[in-house]
């Protein structure tokens, strides 16, 4: 579990952070901060679906209950980032575009490696 959670956790930062970097988002702190609220989401979000795998078929677990944890993440990011008063972007627009860019990514290779 460990490994896949470390795992996890470094692809999502890495995505993250490089969408941020393209959005034009250079300031330390709030590269800092993106990086500090994806430790937090993505660690929950990965122990949850790690404890339901085994009541639930892979299937129900990826394609129903991991997207509405992803809502569920975007709009705690968002809140977060509009609680910090970002202001060069819409929060929620943030929030969506970095949390979308990973779960895509997260998609097409959990689906090629399916």
């Amino acid at each position: 579990m460990f490994s896949h959670l470390l795992t996890s956790l470094l692809a999502t930062l890495v995505i993250e952070l490089s969408v941020a970097l393209l959005l034009n988002i250079k300031d330390i702190k709030d590269l800092s901060r993106i990086f500090f609220i994806n430790c937090v989401t993505n660690l929950s979000i990965n122990a949850i679906v790690y404890n339901l795998q085994e009541s639930f078929s892979f299937y129900i677990v990826f394609f129903l209950i991991v997207p509405i944890l992803e809502i569920v993440v975007f709009l705690v990011e968002g809140f977060y980032f509009k609680r910090l008063n970002y202001d060069k972007l819409n929060s929620f627009l943030l929030s969506l575009i970095l949390n979308g860019c990973s779960y895509g990514v997260g998609l097409i290779y959990t689906l090629i490696v399916m």
